[in-house]
Protein backbone atom coordinates (compact mmCIF):
# COMPACT_ATOMS: atom_id res chain seq x y z
CA UNK A 1 0.00 0.00 0.00
CA UNK A 2 3.30 2.21 0.04
CA UNK A 3 2.70 2.59 -3.49
CA UNK A 4 -0.85 3.47 -3.12
CA UNK A 5 0.12 6.13 -1.27
CA UNK A 6 2.57 7.38 -3.27
CA UNK A 7 0.32 7.21 -6.21
CA UNK A 8 -2.20 9.24 -5.13
CA UNK A 9 0.20 12.17 -3.38
CA UNK A 10 1.26 12.86 -6.87
CA UNK A 11 -1.55 15.05 -7.00
CA UNK A 12 -3.18 13.53 -10.35
CA UNK A 13 -5.17 10.46 -10.61
CA UNK A 14 -4.11 10.29 -14.44
CA UNK A 15 0.14 10.37 -13.62
CA UNK A 16 1.55 7.22 -14.15
CA UNK A 17 4.33 5.66 -12.36
CA UNK A 18 8.17 7.02 -13.47
CA UNK A 19 11.18 4.96 -14.30
CA UNK A 20 12.22 6.00 -10.90
CA UNK A 21 9.78 5.36 -9.05
CA UNK A 22 9.11 2.42 -10.40
CA UNK A 23 12.63 0.89 -9.80
CA UNK A 24 12.54 1.80 -6.33
CA UNK A 25 9.43 -0.61 -6.22
CA UNK A 26 11.41 -2.90 -7.68
CA UNK A 27 14.22 -2.70 -5.24
CA UNK A 28 11.33 -3.23 -2.38
CA UNK A 29 9.96 -6.17 -3.76
CA UNK A 30 13.92 -7.78 -4.23
CA UNK A 31 14.37 -6.72 -0.69
CA UNK A 32 11.17 -8.95 0.34
CA UNK A 33 10.87 -11.81 -2.34
CA UNK A 34 14.16 -13.39 -2.35
CA UNK A 35 13.40 -17.09 -1.10
CA UNK A 36 12.50 -18.79 -4.30
CA UNK A 37 12.48 -22.62 -4.71
CA UNK A 38 14.81 -23.82 -7.51
CA UNK A 39 11.95 -26.10 -9.35
CA UNK A 40 11.25 -26.74 -13.54
CA UNK A 41 8.17 -24.26 -13.17
CA UNK A 42 10.98 -21.59 -11.74
CA UNK A 43 13.10 -22.23 -14.75
CA UNK A 44 10.01 -21.93 -17.09
CA UNK A 45 8.78 -18.51 -15.69
CA UNK A 46 12.47 -17.53 -15.21
CA UNK A 47 12.54 -17.95 -19.65
CA UNK A 48 8.93 -15.66 -19.49
CA UNK A 49 10.71 -13.10 -17.50
CA UNK A 50 14.10 -13.07 -19.72
CA UNK A 51 11.87 -12.64 -22.84
CA UNK A 52 9.71 -9.89 -21.27
CA UNK A 53 13.21 -8.20 -19.72
CA UNK A 54 14.42 -7.47 -23.36
CA UNK A 55 11.31 -5.17 -23.62
CA UNK A 56 11.23 -1.56 -23.54
CA UNK A 57 8.48 -0.72 -21.63
CA UNK A 58 9.06 -0.39 -18.34
CA UNK A 59 5.88 -2.35 -16.92
CA UNK A 60 6.65 -5.06 -18.55
CA UNK A 61 10.12 -5.13 -17.27
CA UNK A 62 8.09 -4.84 -13.41
CA UNK A 63 6.03 -7.84 -14.18
CA UNK A 64 9.06 -9.72 -15.51
CA UNK A 65 10.27 -9.46 -12.05
CA UNK A 66 7.21 -10.38 -10.34
CA UNK A 67 6.96 -13.33 -12.27
CA UNK A 68 10.93 -14.80 -11.16
CA UNK A 69 10.12 -13.78 -7.43
CA UNK A 70 6.90 -15.76 -7.70
CA UNK A 71 4.77 -12.46 -6.39
CA UNK A 72 1.08 -13.56 -5.62
CA UNK A 73 -1.62 -11.95 -7.28
CA UNK A 74 -0.11 -10.92 -10.07
CA UNK A 75 -3.11 -9.14 -11.13
CA UNK A 76 -2.69 -6.76 -7.73
CA UNK A 77 0.09 -5.40 -9.09
CA UNK A 78 -1.26 -4.73 -12.25
CA UNK A 79 -3.68 -2.48 -10.98
CA UNK A 80 -1.59 -1.06 -8.43
CA UNK A 81 0.09 0.37 -11.70
CA UNK A 82 -2.97 2.50 -12.72
CA UNK A 83 -6.54 2.79 -10.08
CA UNK A 84 -8.07 5.71 -12.10
CA UNK A 85 -9.96 3.67 -14.99
CA UNK A 86 -11.88 0.21 -15.05
CA UNK A 87 -8.93 -1.18 -16.64
CA UNK A 88 -5.87 -1.52 -16.22
CA UNK A 89 -3.20 -0.05 -18.30
CA UNK A 90 0.16 -0.81 -19.04
CA UNK A 91 2.37 2.23 -20.65
CA UNK A 92 5.84 1.54 -22.29
CA UNK A 93 8.41 4.17 -21.43
CA UNK A 94 7.40 6.86 -23.27
CA UNK A 95 3.91 6.59 -22.31
CA UNK A 96 2.47 6.66 -25.67
CA UNK A 97 0.78 3.34 -25.41
CA UNK A 98 -1.03 1.10 -23.23
CA UNK A 99 -2.86 -2.28 -23.58
CA UNK A 100 -5.66 -2.62 -21.40
CA UNK A 101 -6.82 -5.60 -19.74
CA UNK A 102 -10.47 -4.76 -19.04
CA UNK A 103 -12.43 -5.56 -15.66
CA UNK A 104 -16.35 -6.33 -15.20
CA UNK A 105 -17.44 -2.71 -14.94
CA UNK A 106 -20.31 -4.13 -12.40
CA UNK A 107 -17.61 -4.90 -10.10
CA UNK A 108 -16.42 -1.14 -10.17
CA UNK A 109 -19.96 0.09 -9.57
CA UNK A 110 -20.60 -2.42 -6.40
CA UNK A 111 -17.70 -1.04 -4.85
CA UNK A 112 -17.71 2.03 -5.67
CA UNK A 113 -21.61 1.98 -4.13
CA UNK A 114 -20.85 -0.17 -1.13
CA UNK A 115 -18.16 2.26 -0.41
CA UNK A 116 -20.09 5.45 -0.64
CA UNK A 117 -22.72 3.91 1.40
CA UNK A 118 -19.99 3.26 3.88
CA UNK A 119 -18.87 6.71 3.62
CA UNK A 120 -22.32 7.98 3.92
CA UNK A 121 -22.99 6.13 6.78
CA UNK A 122 -20.50 7.34 8.43
CA UNK A 123 -21.24 10.56 7.94
CA UNK A 124 -24.85 10.74 9.20
CA UNK A 125 -23.40 8.99 12.81
CA UNK A 126 -20.67 11.64 12.99
CA UNK A 127 -23.60 14.72 12.00
CA UNK A 128 -25.89 12.99 14.13
CA UNK A 129 -23.85 12.75 17.75
CA UNK A 130 -22.29 16.09 17.19
CA UNK A 131 -25.72 17.49 16.79
CA UNK A 132 -26.49 16.48 20.11
CA UNK A 133 -23.40 19.12 21.58
CA UNK A 134 -24.59 21.44 19.20
CA UNK A 135 -28.23 22.75 18.61
CA UNK A 136 -27.55 26.25 17.63
CA UNK A 137 -27.97 26.98 13.48
CA UNK A 138 -24.36 27.72 12.92
CA UNK A 139 -23.62 24.03 14.42
CA UNK A 140 -25.81 22.63 12.18
CA UNK A 141 -24.33 24.30 8.85
CA UNK A 142 -20.93 23.51 10.24
CA UNK A 143 -21.70 19.01 10.29
CA UNK A 144 -23.62 19.67 6.74
CA UNK A 145 -20.71 21.07 4.94
CA UNK A 146 -18.75 18.15 7.23
CA UNK A 147 -21.31 16.11 5.32
CA UNK A 148 -20.97 17.54 2.06
CA UNK A 149 -17.51 17.59 2.12
CA UNK A 150 -16.90 13.39 3.46
CA UNK A 151 -19.52 12.62 0.33
CA UNK A 152 -17.53 14.83 -2.57
CA UNK A 153 -13.96 13.11 -1.37
CA UNK A 154 -15.81 9.45 -1.11
CA UNK A 155 -16.61 10.44 -5.26
CA UNK A 156 -13.18 12.11 -6.05
CA UNK A 157 -11.14 8.82 -4.77
CA UNK A 158 -13.70 6.07 -5.03
CA UNK A 159 -11.40 3.94 -6.73
CA UNK A 160 -9.32 3.76 -3.57
CA UNK A 161 -12.03 2.12 -1.66
CA UNK A 162 -12.68 0.06 -5.02
CA UNK A 163 -9.17 -1.56 -4.48
CA UNK A 164 -9.95 -4.63 -1.80
CA UNK A 165 -13.01 -5.23 -3.33
CA UNK A 166 -11.64 -5.41 -7.06
CA UNK A 167 -7.98 -7.47 -5.54
CA UNK A 168 -10.19 -10.17 -4.49
CA UNK A 169 -12.15 -10.67 -7.82
CA UNK A 170 -9.56 -10.40 -9.95
CA UNK A 171 -8.83 -14.02 -10.41
CA UNK A 172 -12.63 -14.65 -11.42
CA UNK A 173 -12.67 -11.50 -13.22
CA UNK A 174 -9.49 -11.98 -16.09
CA UNK A 175 -8.40 -15.03 -15.27
CA UNK A 176 -10.96 -17.65 -15.00
CA UNK A 177 -10.04 -21.14 -13.73
CA UNK A 178 -6.21 -20.64 -15.01
CA UNK A 179 -3.71 -22.65 -12.74
CA UNK A 180 -1.04 -20.70 -11.50
CA UNK A 181 1.63 -21.89 -14.39
CA UNK A 182 -1.10 -20.88 -16.55
CA UNK A 183 -1.71 -17.31 -14.99
CA UNK A 184 2.33 -16.70 -16.03
CA UNK A 185 2.04 -17.64 -19.46
CA UNK A 186 -1.03 -15.44 -19.73
CA UNK A 187 0.52 -12.72 -18.23
CA UNK A 188 3.88 -13.40 -20.65
CA UNK A 189 1.27 -13.29 -23.39
CA UNK A 190 -0.44 -9.92 -22.48
CA UNK A 191 3.00 -8.16 -22.24
CA UNK A 192 4.48 -9.64 -25.06
CA UNK A 193 1.07 -8.77 -27.41
CA UNK A 194 1.50 -5.17 -25.64
CA UNK A 195 5.28 -5.38 -26.88
CA UNK A 196 4.07 -6.05 -30.17
CA UNK A 197 1.33 -3.35 -30.43
CA UNK A 198 4.04 -0.85 -28.99
CA UNK A 199 6.32 -1.70 -31.73
CA UNK A 200 4.02 -1.34 -34.38
CA UNK A 201 2.83 1.71 -33.29
CA UNK A 202 6.55 3.08 -32.44
CA UNK A 203 6.98 1.99 -36.30
CA UNK A 204 4.82 4.23 -37.70
CA UNK A 205 6.45 7.08 -35.90
CA UNK A 206 9.70 6.40 -36.14
CA UNK A 207 11.94 8.43 -38.81
CA UNK A 208 14.39 6.66 -41.32
CA UNK A 209 17.59 6.56 -39.14
CA UNK A 210 15.33 5.25 -36.15
CA UNK A 211 14.13 1.97 -38.35
CA UNK A 212 17.53 1.78 -39.73
CA UNK A 213 19.20 1.71 -36.32
CA UNK A 214 16.60 -1.16 -35.46
CA UNK A 215 16.93 -3.43 -38.38
CA UNK A 216 21.25 -3.37 -37.62
CA UNK A 217 20.64 -4.40 -33.72
CA UNK A 218 17.90 -7.27 -34.97
CA UNK A 219 20.47 -8.09 -37.57
CA UNK A 220 22.97 -8.17 -34.36
CA UNK A 221 20.62 -10.63 -32.27
CA UNK A 222 19.81 -12.76 -35.11
CA UNK A 223 23.55 -13.54 -35.94
CA UNK A 224 24.15 -13.52 -32.45
CA UNK A 225 21.22 -16.66 -31.97
CA UNK A 226 21.18 -18.05 -35.03
CA UNK A 227 24.80 -18.28 -36.54
CA UNK A 228 26.60 -19.08 -33.85
CA UNK A 229 29.10 -21.03 -35.84
CA UNK A 230 30.63 -17.81 -37.50
CA UNK A 231 29.72 -15.55 -34.21
CA UNK A 232 32.30 -17.31 -32.77
CA UNK A 233 34.83 -16.99 -35.56
CA UNK A 234 37.48 -14.37 -35.12
CA UNK A 235 37.06 -10.61 -36.42
CA UNK A 236 39.14 -11.89 -39.65
CA UNK A 237 37.29 -15.11 -40.09
CA UNK A 238 33.90 -13.28 -40.18
CA UNK A 239 35.03 -10.96 -42.71
CA UNK A 240 36.55 -13.61 -45.12
CA UNK A 241 33.31 -15.37 -44.76
CA UNK A 242 30.62 -11.87 -45.32
CA UNK A 243 33.30 -11.29 -47.97
CA UNK A 244 32.43 -14.44 -49.70
CA UNK A 245 28.49 -14.24 -49.10
CA UNK A 246 29.15 -10.53 -50.68
CA UNK A 247 30.71 -11.99 -53.91
CA UNK A 248 28.20 -14.53 -53.96
CA UNK A 249 25.08 -12.36 -53.85
CA UNK A 250 26.72 -9.66 -56.08
CA UNK A 251 27.33 -12.46 -58.62
CA UNK A 252 23.43 -13.58 -58.06
CA UNK A 253 22.64 -10.03 -59.06
CA UNK A 254 24.64 -9.41 -61.74
CA UNK A 255 23.40 -12.74 -63.73
CA UNK A 256 20.01 -12.08 -62.70
CA UNK A 257 20.18 -8.64 -64.17
CA UNK A 258 22.02 -9.72 -66.86
CA UNK A 259 20.05 -12.78 -68.18
CA UNK A 260 16.62 -10.77 -67.95
CA UNK A 261 15.43 -12.79 -65.51
CA UNK A 262 11.82 -11.97 -63.54
CA UNK A 263 11.97 -9.30 -61.26
CA UNK A 264 10.67 -10.62 -58.29
CA UNK A 265 13.77 -12.78 -58.13
CA UNK A 266 16.32 -8.89 -58.31
CA UNK A 267 14.00 -8.17 -55.49
CA UNK A 268 14.66 -11.04 -53.49
CA UNK A 269 18.56 -11.40 -54.06
CA UNK A 270 18.87 -7.39 -53.00
CA UNK A 271 16.89 -7.84 -50.41
CA UNK A 272 19.76 -10.69 -48.98
CA UNK A 273 22.53 -9.01 -49.95
CA UNK A 274 20.90 -5.97 -48.04
CA UNK A 275 20.97 -8.04 -44.80
CA UNK A 276 24.47 -9.18 -45.94
CA UNK A 277 25.43 -5.50 -45.56
CA UNK A 278 24.04 -5.31 -42.34
CA UNK A 279 25.57 -8.13 -41.21
CA UNK A 280 28.67 -7.07 -42.71
CA UNK A 281 29.06 -3.59 -40.97
CA UNK A 282 28.03 -5.02 -37.10
CA UNK A 283 31.46 -7.05 -38.03
CA UNK A 284 33.17 -3.69 -37.06
CA UNK A 285 30.61 -1.99 -35.45
CA UNK A 286 30.72 0.19 -38.08
CA UNK A 287 26.66 1.58 -38.95
CA UNK A 288 25.80 2.71 -42.16
CA UNK A 289 22.86 4.51 -40.05
CA UNK A 290 26.43 6.34 -38.35
CA UNK A 291 28.06 6.72 -41.78
CA UNK A 292 24.42 8.55 -43.38
CA UNK A 293 24.37 11.01 -40.07
CA UNK A 294 28.32 11.92 -40.50
CA UNK A 295 27.73 12.71 -43.94
CA UNK A 296 24.65 14.58 -43.47
CA UNK A 297 22.28 12.68 -45.51
CA UNK A 298 18.76 14.35 -44.56
CA UNK A 299 16.17 12.22 -42.34
CA UNK A 300 12.95 11.06 -43.91
CA UNK A 301 9.77 10.00 -42.73
CA UNK A 302 10.30 6.02 -43.73
CA UNK A 303 13.30 3.65 -44.70
CA UNK A 304 11.92 3.36 -47.51
CA UNK A 305 11.69 6.64 -48.34
CA UNK A 306 15.65 6.92 -46.90
CA UNK A 307 16.93 4.45 -49.26
CA UNK A 308 15.52 5.93 -52.34
CA UNK A 309 16.70 9.03 -51.45
CA UNK A 310 20.04 7.41 -51.40
CA UNK A 311 19.69 5.33 -54.31
CA UNK A 312 18.25 7.96 -56.32
CA UNK A 313 21.86 9.96 -55.68
CA UNK A 314 23.97 7.68 -56.51
CA UNK A 315 22.65 7.15 -59.58
CA UNK A 316 22.54 11.03 -60.40
CA UNK A 317 26.33 10.74 -59.06
CA UNK A 318 27.21 7.78 -61.45
CA UNK A 319 24.99 9.34 -64.53
CA UNK A 320 22.91 6.53 -64.81
CA UNK A 321 19.75 7.83 -64.48
CA UNK A 322 17.76 7.60 -67.64
CA UNK A 323 19.79 5.12 -69.36
CA UNK A 324 18.09 1.45 -70.27
CA UNK A 325 21.09 -0.09 -69.12
CA UNK A 326 21.19 1.40 -65.47
CA UNK A 327 20.08 -2.00 -63.42
CA UNK A 328 23.06 -3.64 -65.31
CA UNK A 329 25.59 -0.97 -64.34
CA UNK A 330 24.46 -0.88 -60.66
CA UNK A 331 24.79 -4.74 -60.19
CA UNK A 332 28.19 -4.33 -62.33
CA UNK A 333 29.13 -1.75 -59.76
CA UNK A 334 28.24 -4.31 -56.92
CA UNK A 335 30.38 -6.96 -58.09
CA UNK A 336 33.20 -4.56 -58.55
CA UNK A 337 33.17 -3.80 -54.89
CA UNK A 338 32.85 -7.11 -53.76
CA UNK A 339 36.11 -7.64 -55.96
CA UNK A 340 37.87 -4.96 -54.03
CA UNK A 341 36.59 -6.32 -50.80
CA UNK A 342 38.14 -9.73 -51.40
CA UNK A 343 41.49 -7.93 -52.53
CA UNK A 344 41.27 -6.06 -48.96
CA UNK A 345 40.77 -9.96 -47.38
CA UNK A 346 43.97 -11.02 -49.37
CA UNK A 347 45.85 -7.96 -48.01
CA UNK A 348 45.45 -8.81 -44.32
CA UNK A 349 45.82 -12.61 -44.78
CA UNK A 350 49.74 -11.32 -46.16
CA UNK A 351 49.94 -8.66 -43.86
CA UNK A 352 50.31 -6.17 -46.79
CA UNK A 353 50.64 -2.37 -45.97
CA UNK A 354 46.93 -1.68 -46.53
CA UNK A 355 44.31 0.54 -44.97
CA UNK A 356 42.14 -2.55 -43.69
CA UNK A 357 40.14 -0.50 -40.98
CA UNK A 358 39.19 2.49 -43.53
CA UNK A 359 38.46 0.45 -46.28
CA UNK A 360 36.11 -1.94 -44.62
CA UNK A 361 34.50 1.23 -42.87
CA UNK A 362 33.80 2.60 -46.56
CA UNK A 363 32.89 -0.18 -48.26
CA UNK A 364 29.81 -1.29 -45.76
CA UNK A 365 28.73 2.25 -46.93
CA UNK A 366 29.77 1.99 -50.42
CA UNK A 367 27.35 -1.49 -51.03
CA UNK A 368 24.58 0.08 -49.08
CA UNK A 369 24.40 3.14 -52.00
CA UNK A 370 24.62 0.15 -54.61
CA UNK A 371 21.70 -1.43 -53.02
CA UNK A 372 19.89 1.46 -52.27
CA UNK A 373 20.28 2.23 -56.40
CA UNK A 374 19.14 -1.08 -56.61
CA UNK A 375 16.17 -0.40 -54.34
CA UNK A 376 15.36 2.76 -56.56
CA UNK A 377 15.50 1.19 -60.41
CA UNK A 378 12.95 -1.91 -59.40
CA UNK A 379 10.68 0.14 -57.30
CA UNK A 380 11.32 -2.12 -54.01
CA UNK A 381 9.14 -0.85 -51.31
CA UNK A 382 8.45 -2.54 -47.68
CA UNK A 383 12.45 -3.48 -47.32
CA UNK A 384 12.06 -3.52 -43.52
CA UNK A 385 8.97 -5.97 -43.51
CA UNK A 386 10.74 -7.98 -46.02
CA UNK A 387 13.99 -8.61 -44.27
CA UNK A 388 11.50 -9.52 -41.74
CA UNK A 389 10.33 -11.99 -43.82
CA UNK A 390 13.14 -13.14 -44.90
CA UNK A 391 15.33 -13.87 -41.97
CA UNK A 392 12.24 -15.49 -40.35
CA UNK A 393 12.33 -18.24 -43.07
CA UNK A 394 15.88 -18.91 -41.91
CA UNK A 395 14.97 -18.84 -38.03
CA UNK A 396 11.97 -21.29 -38.41
CA UNK A 397 14.73 -24.05 -39.97
CA UNK A 398 16.45 -23.67 -36.63
CA UNK A 399 15.65 -26.86 -34.29
CA UNK A 400 15.80 -24.01 -31.41
CA UNK A 401 13.24 -21.48 -33.35
CA UNK A 402 11.04 -21.67 -30.51
CA UNK A 403 13.61 -21.15 -27.77
CA UNK A 404 15.65 -18.59 -29.78
CA UNK A 405 13.04 -15.89 -29.98
CA UNK A 406 12.77 -14.10 -33.84
CA UNK A 407 13.38 -11.25 -35.87
CA UNK A 408 9.32 -10.49 -35.63
CA UNK A 409 8.72 -11.74 -31.95
CA UNK A 410 11.97 -10.62 -30.19
CA UNK A 411 14.55 -12.50 -29.20
CA UNK A 412 15.33 -14.58 -25.69
CA UNK A 413 18.30 -13.54 -23.19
Amino acid sequence: FNLLILKYNIGSLDKYLNLGEQSKLIKTFSEKYLDIKKDREKLLREVYAQQLTTHPNVSARFVAYCIRREIPNLNFIFYLFNLCHSSVYLIDSKGEHSLRLKCKRSNIYIAFILGNIGLLSYAVIFVYFLSLSLTSTGGWIFNIMISIGIIFLSIKNYKTFCLIFLVNQLDDVVYGGLSKFEKTCYISWCSRLFDTICCRNRKQNMSAFESLKNLEYKQLQHDDRYHKDIWVLSTQGKVRHMAAHIGKYSSQVLSAVRNGQDEERIKNKVIDSLIINLSYANIFLCLISEHLEKKNTSDQATLDELIQSVGQLYIEQKRYEGRSDCGLELAMDFCVLSGEILKTVESMDHMEIHPYRESFNEYSLSIFKILSGLCKKYEINDIAMKIEDRLLAVEKRNPYFSRLGNHKEGYLQ
